[in-house]
């Protein structure tokens, strides 16, 4: 049970609270006060309407001040919603412009991920945005700790968007063009549902569909099998691992195309998503509490550690009205 001191302090935009409708889904967004963190404030400004998003829960993690046992627990949460306050008065004037309502916590603790995670899972948030990069990481850092250990801990869908992002209309991508990386895993379909939920709030999302199938180098391969039969081979192969994708997408209705590329996995979903002008890459993970990996999928690590647009993982799959293809249809 949490005591009296570990109660975050909390407050609310004088538009409402954050809490919404519960056909709305509602986002966390982490804020230090950093340039990354403002990026991402401006990424939620410019898309949550769009993914039907109406509310936004606020966070600035606080670490306790030294001798900060010393006073009052009223006083301790106090202070740091004065500081949080602070911190984040950009991105707070950010998500104001855009008309979105928030309600700001300051959570207090040494570890500022599992504060996320724990005010994630105590919110009842759908999906956690932060930016790639905090106010204590190097420039050198493409991925910073805190995000990563995010990755790893949060229960819910998290997506992370670059300090110098293209995404949500800039750099021309298409902030309603999502590209979904699918390999026929239940990962894959858990990513798939995701897009799909939020083309039901927004008919106007278009969904990029891309599969990636390994190029094949052997010399005995290529002494027995002309280049067309390799080809032919990696596009049977590859409408094996859509197939379900798709039959999920043509029966909720939502607009989406399909591409088969060749080549390393990870720069081959950057490539796509370059060339497609889509706005977010949504990836499925082993999701939360995987025994078979301590470390985030290769993949996954790859593209966010790359990519030039917001990049969501998936790992919960989210209600929408799509009729799944049943046992008989699943291959």
């Amino acid at each position: 049970m949490a005591t009296d001191r570990n109660r975050p302090a909390t407050t609310n935009h004088a538009l409402g609270r954050a809490r919404t409708d519960s056909r709305q889904d509602t986002w966390l967004l982490a804020a230090d006060g950093s340039r990354g963190a403002e990026n991402a404030a401006r990424y939620v400004a410019r898309t949550a309407r769009a993914f039907g998003v109406d509310g936004v829960q606020l966070i600035n993690a606080r670490t306790p001040a030294f001798g900060a046992e010393r006073g009052s627990a009223a006083r301790q949460r106090a202070t740091a919603l004065a500081d949080a306050e602070r911190a984040t008065a950009s991105v707070r004037r950010i998500l104001a412009f855009a008309g979105l309502r928030y309600r700001l916590e300051a959570p207090l603790g040494d570890d500022p991920a599992a504060l996320i995670a724990a005010a994630a899972d105590r919110a009842g948030v759908t999906e956690i945005v932060m930016g790639t990069r905090g106010a204590s990481m190097m420039s050198s850092i493409t991925l910073g700790s805190v995000a990563y250990k995010v990755l790893h801990m949060a229960r819910q869908n998290v997506t992370l968007v670059p300090v110098r992002a293209r995404g949500a209309g800039g750099g021309g991508r298409d902030p309603l063009t999502m590209l979904v990386a699918v390999d026929g895993s239940n990962t894959a379909i858990r990513a798939v549902q995701y897009a799909a939920h939020h083309a039901a709030a927004n008919p106007g999302l278009r969904i990029v569909l891309l599969n990636v199938q390994p190029r094949i180098i052997s010399g005995n391969v290529r002494r027995f099998a002309s280049r067309a039969q390799i080809e032919a081979y990696a596009h049977e192969q590859a409408d094996d691992a859509m197939r379900q994708a798709v039959r999920i997408l043509d029966k909720a209705g939502v607009r989406h195309s399909q591409r088969v590329a060749t080549g390393s996995v990870v720069e081959t979903i950057l490539e796509a998503a370059a060339d497609c002008h889509c706005g977010r890459i949504v990836l499925g993970t082993r999701g939360y509490g995987s025994a078979k990996s301590l470390l985030l999928g290769s993949v996954a690590y790859g593209v966010v550690h790359h990519a030039e647009v917001p990049v969501t993982v998936v790992k919960q799959a989210l209600s929408v009205p799509v009729l799944l293809p049943g046992p008989a249809e699943r291959r």
